[in-house]
């Protein structure tokens, strides 16, 4: 259990490290893991991160952009094929 410890925290720490928003989602809607760039960049609401609310987050982003609606349907597209890798930038 020591190693986990380990690995988790240096996971933990990378994660926060990194110049880039970052969130992973499961296929059910729950936030696996956020670092504090994505919530400051997006400006997330504290309750939608303590939710752990994946859709509520994106409902969120939504209203944040220029094309809501081209914005959910690549979010669906995301959704409906886990397999694919993607990175948008702003």
């Amino acid at each position: 259990t020591h190693q986990l410890a380990r690995s988790l925290s240096l996971f933990e720490a990378t994660l926060e490290s990194s110049p880039d928003g970052i969130l992973a989602t499961s296929l059910a809607g729950d936030v696996i893991c956020h670092n504090r760039r994505y919530v400051t960049m997006w400006q997330v609401p504290p309750d939608l991160v303590e939710r752990r609310d994946a859709l509520g987050i994106v409902a969120h982003l939504a209203t944040q952009v220029v094309d809501p609606e081209g914005f959910r349907a690549r979010i669906d597209e995301l959704r409906q094929t886990p397999e694919v890798e993607a990175v948008d930038a702003v």
